[in-house]
Parts: structure tokens; sequence; C-alpha cells
């Protein structure tokens, strides 16, 4: 008796099956890609209820800034690079008031910048009811801020905060060797130095990038180096004036 029946039928089998499925299968509904995933950035540190998201480029100087508030060096700081890589909580107290300010990784590196940001993104779209504002550091010497520009108005897409600018590295601002007289930037600018007048007209220009009022007073120059807390005090009020009740 032949055995070449018995050994084609299941290869047979199969291959109407397959045939069938294919036929089965509706064109009209093809299978959609699924939806992005964002992973979390590591935390660690200290938070409350009371939050202030920290942000900008690389080397605008968050990390500088936060220890600037705090009074203390408990972040560290590069001249080379970034050293932030971690969504980080520091209990920093302005006046009677007790805040979380979270440093977040600098935005603008080539390899990192899209998980940074999606990230960050990420964390704030979870954690938007216990944010109070929104901090963003920007370079006093740098001519463009599109890329924060973009994280800011992402972030307000996904819930509406208010945004305070710190205009960092104020003194790099010409003429550069000219000192500030004081560390009151309200007493400062009234000198009306030639410094003065830059950073006057460094400020508007930041407001027309940002869409924002000259006059809004959102808009701090500080200095966050160590050793230095130029209008420390200015920035202070700012935020606990935006940060509403506790």
């Amino acid at each position: 008796m032949a055995l070449w029946p018995v050994i084609l039928i299941p290869p047979v089998v199969w291959g109407i099956k397959k045939i069938y499925d294919l036929l089965s299968e509706d064109d009209s509904s093809p299978s959609l890609p699924p939806p992005p995933s964002y992973p979390s950035l590591p935390i660690r540190g200290h938070f409350t209820e009371d939050c202030i998201l920290v942000m900008g480029r690389t080397g605008a100087g968050k990390s500088s800034l936060i220890n600037m508030l705090k009074e203390k060096d408990v972040l560290p700081t590069g001249d080379i690079g970034s050293t932030t890589r971690y969504l980080e909580g520091v209990s920093v107290d302005l006046g009677l008031r007790t805040m979380t300010f979270v440093d977040s990784p600098g935005i603008g590196e080539a390899l990192t910048d899209s998980d940074y940001c999606n990230g960050i993104k990420d964390w704030f779209s979870r954690n938007s009811s216990r944010v109070r504002c929104l901090l963003l550091v920007l370079q006093a010497d740098a001519k463009a801020h599109a890329d924060d520009k973009r994280l800011a108005d992402a972030l307000q897409a996904i819930s509406r905060k208010p945004l305070i600018i710190a205009l960092n590295q104020v003194d790099k601002i010409k003429p550069v060797r000219a000192e500030f007289a004081c560390e009151c930037w309200e007493e400062e600018q009234k000198r009306s130095s030639l410094k003065s007048r830059n950073v006057k007209e460094k400020i508007n220009e930041v407001a027309r990038q940002f869409a924002l009022p000259a006059d809004n007073g959102l808009i701090a120059p500080v200095v966050a180096e160590t050793g230095f807390r130029f209008n420390r005090a200015g920035l202070v009020q700012k935020i606990i004036d935006e940060s509403g009740p506790r």
C-alpha cells in the first residue's frame, strides 16, 4: 500500500487553512500602530505637594539656581556637559513656606533630547496637580530659545501653570567686566548703567520670543553661581506670588 497520500494530507490541510485565513482578513480595518510609550525619568530626592518644576537647556544653570535658592550647594554642577540625569526633588525654605524644586535634565543634548523631554512631560502629566508653577532657566547670553519655548508650550498644553523665566548669568551681558552695584535688580536698574540697560533689552527680547508682555514682571534676571546671589530675593518673591495659597 502506497504511503504518499497519508504523508501529504497534513501539509495540504495546513495550506487550505492558511489560504482561508488570508481570504477571511478584513482589509478595510488595518491594524493600528501601538501608542507611543514615554518611560519616566528616574526620580530621587524629596517631594511634597508644593512643587516647582525647573527646566531649561543643558548649561543654563538649573542646578546652580536651586543651590542659590537653597543657599547651600546640594546639587552637583559642572562646566562641561550636563550633570543631571534624574528628576530630583530638593526642599527649599522660602520665607514661611517650604517648597520642592524639581531639577530636571537639560534639554538640547543630541543623544538624549527626545528621551528627556518625553520623560519630563510624562512626569508632569501625572503630577501636575502638585506643581504650583514652572520655572524656566535661560542663559542670558544665548540668542535663541526655541527648544525652551517648545517644551514650555508642551507642558502648558497638558496643564496651564504660571511660567516664571529666570534669566541666568546676566553678569555675562556686555559690558562683561562691569559689576552690579547691589544684589537687588529693582535697585540696580535705577542706576541706568549701560549694563542694566542691556539687561533690560535682553528681558524685552525674551518677552518677545515667548510672546509675553515686556512688563509682566515674570522674567527675573539672576546670577546663580557659587559666591553669587544676584536678585535672589526678587526671584523668591515672584515664586511665592505665582505659587498661590498653600
